[in-house]
C-alpha cells in the first residue's frame, strides 16, 4: 500500500500518514509510492473557525476581550469593519496563504493541482469511504461564537478576507469532482501535471536573462555559446501561452561580455495593450530545450508583490 501524506491546516486529528502544516513554497513532488491529499474548507465557515480557535485560544489576552467585547456590542457588519482595523493579516485568504505564502492565487492553484487528492472539508466522509488508505480522520469540536461571516455573504467588506479563498475552494470542488467522476482516482491519473522546467544555472553553454518587464513589455536575451542559430523562446502568463518569438535582436554589448561570435541574441516583445501585472507568473523557456530564464532587476522588481 502506498504511504499518504496530507498536508494539514484544518481542525482535524489524523492517524496513519504523514502529517504537514508548513505552508507550501512549490508543487508538491510526484513520488512513486506517495499518495498525497489536502483538504480545503468552505472560506466562510474557515474564517469563523480561524477566529474561534483564536479567540478559544487566547493568543492575545488584551485582543482577545477586546475582540469578544466589540463582538457582543456589534452586528457583523460594524463588527468585520471593526475588526479590519487591526489588520490582522493571517485573516486574509488564509487558505491561499498555506497554499503559497505570497497569497497569489494562480501559484496557489497549481499546488493544488499537484496533490494526488484535493477534497472539500464537507466531502471528507465519503472520501474515507471510497478510497481506501487506511487513514484515521476525525474532526475535532468547534465552539461558535455569535459572528457569523456567512451571514454577510454579499457584502463587499467580506471579499476583502475571503475572496482569493473563494476562487480557491472553487477549484477544489472542481478537481473533487474530476475524481469522483473518475471513480476515485489520484488526480495524477487522469490530468496533465504542470510542466517541469530546467533552470538557467543547471545547464552547459545556455545563457540568459529577462531583465526587463513592465505592463506592455518584456526584454533580455538569450543564446546558445556552442550555436550560430538564433533561440526560440516562449512566453507564458499564468501558466497560458501568450507568444513564440525568436531572440534574434543584435546585441553589440553582450558580443565582448561573453565572446561571442554574433549578437544576435536579444528580444524585445511589446504589447499593444497592457498584459502583466505585479503578481503575475511569468515564464520565458527555450524551446524545446524547455530551460527557463531567470527574472533579474527591474523585471523580478515588478512582479513582486
Amino acid at each position: 500500500m502506498r504511504r499518504v501524506e496530507v498536508f494539514n491546516f484544518q481542525n482535524l486529528i489524523i492517524e496513519n500518514a504523514k502529517v504537514s502544516n508548513i505552508p507550501l513554497i512549490q508543487n508538491k513532488k510526484i513520488e512513486k509510492d506517495v499518495l498525497t491529499l489536502i483538504i480545503i474548507r468552505n472560506p466562510y465557515t474557515y474564517f469563523d473557525y480561524l477566529l474561534f480557535d483564536y479567540l478559544a485560544q487566547k493568543r492575545s489576552i488584551l485582543f482577545t476581550e477586546d475582540i469578544m467585547k466589540q463582538m457582543e456590542m456589534l452586528d457583523n457588519h460594524d463588527f468585520l469593519k471593526w475588526f479590519k482595523t487591526l489588520n490582522f493579516i493571517p485573516f486574509y485568504n488564509p487558505q491561499t496563504f498555506q497554499l503559497d505564502v505570497r497569497k497569489r492565487l494562480d501559484v496557489a492553484i497549481g499546488n493544488l493541482e499537484s496533490f494526488d487528492y484535493v477534497v472539500p472539508y464537507e466531502e471528507l466522509d465519503t472520501f474515507l469511504a471510497n478510497i481506501l488508505l487506511g487513514l484515521n480522520i476525525s474532526k475535532k469540536n468547534e465552539g461558535e461564537i455569535s459572528f457569523s461571516l456567512s451571514s454577510i455573504k454579499n457584502n463587499e467588506l467580506t471579499k476583502e478576507f475571503i475572496e482569493k479563498d473563494v476562487e480557491l475552494y472553487s477549484k477544489a470542488q472542481e478537481l473533487w469532482n474530476l475524481i469522483k467522476k473518475n471513480d476515485f482516482k489520484p488526480l495524477r491519473d487522469h490530468i496533465k501535471g504542470k510542466p517541469t522546467y530546467i533552470k538557467m544555472d543547471e545547464v552547459e553553454y545556455f545563457q540568459g536573462v529577462v531583465g526587463l518587464i513592465d505592463e506592455t513589455l518584456i526584454r533580455g536575451f538569450a543564446f546558445n555559446s556552442e550555436s550560430q542559430e538564433s533561440l526560440s523562446l516562449e512566453i507564458y502568463k499564468n501558466n497560458k501561452l501568450l507568444r513564440t518569438i525568436k531572440a534574434d535582436i543584435i546585441r553589440k554589448d553582450l558580443i565582448k561580455q561573453f565572446n561571442l561570435s554574433h549578437g544576435k541574441c536579444g528580444f524585445q516583445v511589446n504589447f499593444e495593450k497592457p498584459t502583466f501585472k505585479k503578481g503575475d507568473t511569468i515564464d520565458i523557456i527555450i524551446v524545446p530545450e524547455n530551460i527557463r530564464l531567470p527574472i533579474v532587476g527591474n523585471a523580478k522588481k515588478f512582479l513582486e508583490e
